[in-house]
């Protein structure tokens, strides 16, 4: 795209990283920490591999590579695990770094992009402020293009969290809902993954910023896997005893494939201890 008219501006560009969450474990000997770095579908031939630097915040060392993870192919996430190397009493800088690659599939090192935030240090006083969110929808009944009936990307509430100063997040279920602004679509597959990623990716555009500074847990409920409700019941289809037949929500399990689910956990539990 060229002529006078049109200006390229970096600081307005989206992706291939688009947010992360992440969380601290300290139940072992040496402090784990597990970061999700959520991307954008990449093209076929783009780089699959992402690296995630630290940098002691107290110390102002230089950042070191401390992890590489691969590309997760139906989640779009890289993983990376970490264990010992920070000091979880001082604040760490973190940035996940992907090289993109052009159209011939060769590294393009000048589009570089690095997604940086901070794992603060463990609270001084040892209370855990909880921000507790949960049921994001995007929009009410009607889909009326105003503030009264369109609520993404939910800025009100993401701005009264981030006042609250909390420790941690807990996203408690429905990060997403199967029906909203755009209706479900559940086959084939892969444009069901597709079609997941694109109302997940919301939810990062709302919290992304807090995310990217602040724990969290996330907790996929019902609408998080396209079901109206989960029975469990081991997985197994179960009829109803007096004949009735029951929908397919109401038999146990889940109505869309395993591999559609365990996409859909990676994204949103990949970070957890």
């Amino acid at each position: 795209l060229t002529g006078e008219l049109v200006a390229r501006d970096d600081a307005r560009a989206c992706g291939p990283l688009l947010f992360v969450h992440y969380s601290v474990d300290e139940s072992g000997v040496e402090p784990v920490l597990r970061l999700v770095a959520q991307a954008a579908p990449l093209g076929v031939n783009d780089g699959r591999t992402a690296t995630l630097e630290l940098m002691d915040e107290r110390s102002r060392s230089r950042a070191r590579t401390v992890a590489t993870a691969q590309l997760d192919p139906d989640a779009r996430t890289f993983t990376f695990v970490v264990a010992g190397g920070f000091d979880p009493e001082t604040d760490t800088r973190f940035e996940v770094v992907h090289v993109p690659h052009d159209a011939d599939g060769e590294p393009a090192p000048r589009r570089t992009q690095r997604y940086g935030g901070v794992v603060p240090a463990r609270p001084e006083d040892g209370v855990l402020d909880v921000a507790l969110l949960s049921c994001q929808k995007s929009f009410t009944g009607g889909l009326r293009w105003n503030e009264g009936g369109f609520w993404f990307p939910h800025a009100d509430v993401a701005r009264g969290v981030e006042a609250l100063e909390p420790d941690l997040l807990y996203f408690a279920g429905d990060q997403i809902y199967e029906g909203d602004v755009t209706p479900a679509v559940r086959a084939p597959e892969h444009e069901a993954l597709l079609d997941y990623l694109g109302k997940w990716y919301r939810h990062g555009w709302s919290f992304g910023e807090l995310t990217r500074s602040v724990p969290s847990v996330v907790t996929p409920d019902d609408h998080d896997v396209y079901h109206g409700n989960i029975w469990g019941n081991a997985g197994v289809a179960l009829e109803a005893p007096d004949g009735r037949t029951l929908s397919a929500q109401d038999r146990g399990g889940y109505t869309m494939s395993a591999r559609f689910v365990n996409a859909v956990h990676r994204t949103q539990t990949g970070h957890l201890p």
